[in-house]
C-alpha cells in the first residue's frame, strides 16, 4: 500500500480532482456544449471548475489568461470552439 501511495498521492486528494475535473469536462457536453458553441464561436475557451474561465482569439492568448489569473492548467480543459459543424464518417 505505501508504494501505491508514493505513486498516486494522498486518496482523498486524488478523489477531490477527480471530482473537479469531472464537473470541468460535463461544461463541454451536451446539452451545456451547445450554449457554449453559442457564446465562444470560431474562439479558444478555458473551462476550470465546471465554468469557462477565459477565452480568447488564440491558444497563446487562452493560456496567458489561465496563468494570470491563477488558475492551473493541468486541471482546465483547453478547447477551440469550431463554429461550424464537422462531419464525422466511421
Amino acid at each position: 500500500m505505501d508504494e501505491i501511495d508514493k505513486l498516486i498521492g494522498d486518496p482523498r486528494k486524488v478523489d477531490e480532482e477527480l471530482q473537479a475535473f469531472d464537473e470541468t469536462a460535463k461544461c463541454l457536453s451536451e446539452p451545456s456544449h451547445h450554449r457554449v458553441i453559442e457564446r465562444y464561436p470560431g474562439q479558444w475557451i478555458a473551462v476550470h471548475t465546471g465554468k469557462v474561465r477565459v477565452h480568447g482569439e488564440s491558444l497563446d492568448s487562452v493560456l496567458a489568461q489561465l496563468d494570470s489569473e491563477g488558475l492551473s492548467r493541468e486541471q482546465a480543459i483547453v478547447r477551440f470552439i469550431h463554429d461550424k459543424p464537422r462531419t464525422v464518417i466511421l
